[in-house]
């Protein structure tokens, strides 16, 4: 009979735990729960033994020994014997951390005299914690930045150690959402599918059939999201990449298409995809929106699932409202430097802004971001450093001009360490005529017709009013925030109106949406609908070209 266990390797976690207890039986952390009455405590030749043979079957384990730094030598001695004691009294006692110098003694090598055993222990904890291998817990007595007095084992290795993603004997939120009831057959496959690496000109063929007039930069972002599709697989396979998140910054008047060319990207590619506006953030303490609710947001769109959550794409929008030169308050830097440790790829707790909701470690390592803003005058900025116009750039070899690029955005207001870690910079110009017709006419439209295609009712432009309604988001520099107003203003007369079928949108009726949205007012005219196969309502809208403009 098969059992839920099947497939789980726990050879060697076992093997580690029983180290972790043994270790934990000697020094001056011992606990009465670990005695074995009766049995005698090994010697310390014996338990030298017992970690040289574990440390050889350790190394053997690719993923556990990159995981570790493990390695050949006292130190990996040091590694081995701290990781295993944190693990046993994480799943044994269920204590997280554990005091530094009572670590250090535990893992000391007792061939070397007792003080020298137990710097030399320190040190190398000291590395483990700069690595990341360890966490280091400060003391809460302490400010902020007070000393780290205890360590406890970072989530990815107590879950290798509790028998890796796919055993509940390391639970996570991720784990218990969804959980597969004894009657269910099928195991859940919440977790189990990967996103698929496309090519990039398959992506960028497909991004472009929705966003219009944007060849370079779709060029570009595809070639992005494919070493982040990549980067993501192999995080999920337990490898290092050895890079650092995707982050890029969008520059653009307002309406130029920035928001809408991460939506689309982003559904393409199948990402988790969350958006919020800069200008909602404040730091701790003041009242408003926190970096918690983009991250929130994120999961949210995955329903709690952690794993697909971290390779979604985080997207802030108005980020040029936080630049240091306009004066804003106290709360523009914080933003900027508590933005840094999510985009470095971090574990981090988000709680949300109210207190009853329940706290979620966050690992951002694999997630993608992007900041888009006007930039009003930035260009000016590159132009004085370069004496040339540019167009931005993308990941690649840095070049001179790169460098002009970085600096000028450090000029308009960004601390140097939320600059350098930027992957790239893409300038997006204003759309042209053409580009906004094609908008109004494609992609834009289908998105209306699919939402209004429930209610029956599908939109058909003609007679100039494609052309009409992007002259005016050109000449009110809206641009497809324009062309989709008028769309809205469209669709909503045409549900007002009761209207089913095909309904022809002439120039006049464009001009009447214009005219709403320009003023906010509402209304419907006394036009009647033209409909495709009433003869007479064609032949009206032939020399009048009206729909069911307002008045």
């Amino acid at each position: 009979m098969a059992t839920k266990n099947e497939g789980i390797n726990i050879a060697l976690p076992t093997e580690i735990l029983e180290l972790g207890e043994l270790l934990s039986s000697k020094g001056s952390f011992r606990r009465s729960s670990l005695s074995q009455p009766g049995n005698q405590q090994p010697h310390a030749e014996q338990v030298d033994a017992l970690v040289d043979a574990l440390l050889s079957k350790a190394i053997k384990d690719t993923a556990f020994c990159r995981m570790l730094g493990l390695r050949r030598s006292p130190s990996g001695r040091i590694r081995l014997k701290a990781v295993a004691i944190l693990a046993w009294q994480t799943l044994r006692l269920s204590s997280e951390t554990m005091e530094l110098g009572e670590l250090a003694a535990g893992t000391a090598d007792p061939k070397l005299p007792p003080a020298e055993a137990l710097l030399r222990a320190r040190h190398e904890i000291g590395i483990m914690l700069a690595e990341d291998t360890l966490i280091g817990v400060a003391d809460t007595s302490e400010r902020n930045d007070g000393p780290i007095r205890k360590a406890r084992l970072p989530g990815r290795t107590t879950e290798f150690l509790a028998g890796g993603k796919t055993s509940m004997g390391f639970l996570t939120i991720a784990k218990l959402v969804g959980l597969p009831t004894p009657q269910d057959e099928q195991p859940s496959e919440k977790t189990s599918k990967p996103l698929p690496i496309q090519t990039v000109s398959d992506l960028q063929t497909r991004i472009a059939e929705k966003v219009i007039g944007l060849d370079n930069q779709v060029r570009s972002l595809s070639s992005l999201l494919v070493i982040h599709l990549a980067r993501a697989q192999m995080l999920r396979n337990g490898n290092d990449p050895g890079t650092s998140n995707q982050a890029i910054l969008l520059a653009g008047d307002s309406g130029c298409g920035k928001t809408w060319l991460m939506n689309v990207a982003a559904k393409t590619i199948g990402c988790p995809f969350a958006s919020m506006s800069a200008t909602a953030m404040t730091s701790e303490a003041f009242v408003g929106g926190k970096l918690d609710d983009l991250f929130r947001a994120i999961l949210t769109k995955t329903k709690g699932d952690l794993q697909v959550a971290r390779y979604g794409i985080a997207f802030t929008d108005e980020w040029d409202k936080k630049a240091t030169r306009f004066g804003r308050d106290v709360t523009t830097t914080c933003i900027q430097q508590e933005m840094l440790v999510p985009m470095q790829g971090a574990e981090f707790a988000i709680s949300g802004k109210r207190s009853n909701e329940r706290q979620v470690t966050f690992n951002s390592v694999g997630t993608f971001f992007a900041f888009a803003g006007a930039f009003n005058g930035l260009a000016e900025l590159i132009r004085k450093k370069t004496n040339s116009s540019c167009i931005g750039f993308s990941a690649g070899t840095r070049t001179k001009r790169q460098d002009y690029v970085l600096d000028a955005i450090r000029d308009y207001g960004y601390v140097r360490e939320w600059v350098n870690r930027l992957t790239s910079v893409m300038f997006l110009p204003d759309p042209s005529l053409s580009s906004l017709e094609k908008a109004a006419a494609n992609g834009v439209l289908e998105s209306f017709n699919a939402l209004v295609g429930e209610l029956g009712i599908v939109l058909f432009p003609h007679g100039g009013a494609i052309a009409r309604m992007a002259e005016y988001a050109l000449e009110s520099r809206t641009f497809y925030r324009g062309v989709k107003s008028v769309w809205w203003s469209i669709a909503e007369a045409a549900v007002a109106s009761g209207e089913k079928g095909t309904v022809l949108i002439g120039r006049a009726d464009i001009e009447a949406a214009i005219g709403r949205v320009a003023s906010g007012s509402v209304g419907i005219g006394d036009h009647p609908v033209a409909r495709i196969g009433d003869t007479a309502a064609e032949e009206a809208d032939t020399t009048s070209e009206a729909g069911f403009a307002g008045a």
